[in-house]
C-alpha cells in the first residue's frame, strides 16, 4: 500500500558507486523519496538534522567513524527517524552495537534488489527488521548489563527496556506492551536511573 506521502530517504555510504546505485533503485519507487546522500558520518548527522528523513540507510563501515555512535547521534537528535543497516556477514557484534544504539534492523549487503526495497518498506512501517539470533543476543546483553552493574529489574522494566534496545519510539512500545504513552514515559525515566544514563539513546 503507498503511504499518503513518500517515505524521505537518506542514503549514507562512503563507496559512491554503492551510494548512487541504492539512490538510483529507491528513486524508481513512488512510495519513496530520496533527499539527500551523504559519504561520511560528519555529513549523515548534519543532513539528518537538515533534511528530516523518515529512514536513514547506513553503511555498517564508514572510513571515517563508527557507524554506531553514528546511529545514535542521528537518534539522539530525531528519535523518529529509524536507521537501517546495511552489513556483511560476520558483523553481529557490530550490529548488535547499533541496534543497542538505536537501529530498527539491518540487512545483509549479499541480497537482490527487491530484498532491499521490502527491507526498507518495513522499517518505514516500524515493522521490526532483527532476526531472532540476533534479538535474543541483544536483549540478553541488555539484561547481563543490568544485572551486572545497577541491580535487578521489574518484569515490566524489563520488558520496556527491550523494545526500547531496539529503536521503537515511545508510542510503539506502547503499542508492543498495551500500555499508555505516559506510563511507558514513566517506565523509561525509571530505567534511565537505574542505569545512570543520562539520556535516552
Amino acid at each position: 500500500m503507498t503511504p499518503a506521502r513518500a517515505w524521505r530517504i537518506l542514503i549514507v555510504n562512503d563507496h559512491e558507486i554503492v551510494r548512487r546505485g541504492l539512490a538510483r533503485l529507491m528513486a524508481r519507487r513512488r512510495d519513496f523519496q530520496v533527499v539527500g546522500e551523504a559519504a561520511t558520518a560528519a555529513e549523515a548527522t548534519e543532513k539528518a538534522v537538515q533534511l528530516y528523513p523518515d529512514i536513514v540507510v547506513l553503511d555498517l563501515h564508514l572510513t571515517d567513524a563508527s557507524s554506531v555512535q553514528v546511529c545514535r547521534e542521528i537518534r539522539s537528535r530525531n528519535s523518529r527517524i529509524r536507521v537501517l543497516l546495511l552489513t556483511s556477514y560476520g558483523d553481529d557484534e557490530a550490529v548488535i552495537g547499533a541496534i543497542l544504539g538505536g537501529a530498527a534492523g539491518y540487512l545483509r549487503k549479499e541480497v537482490r534488489s527487491q530484498d532491499i526495497i521490502d527491507a526498507v518498506r518495513k522499517v518505514a512501517r516500524g515493522q521490526p527488521l532483527l532476526d531472532h539470533g540476533i534479538r535474543e543476543r541483544v536483549l540478553e546483553r541488555v539484561r547481563r548489563g543490568a544485572q551486572e552493574g545497577l541491580g535487578q529489574l521489574t518484569r515490566l522494566e524489563e520488558e520496556v527496556l527491550g523494545h526500547v534496545a531496539t529503536g521503537k519510539t515511545n508510542p510503539e512500545v506502547a503499542a508492543a506492551v498495551f500500555l499508555s504513552e505516559e506510563m511507558v514515559r514513566t517506565s523509561v525515566g525509571a530505567l534511565l536511573k537505574k542505569l545512570e544514563a543520562a539520556r535516552r539513546s
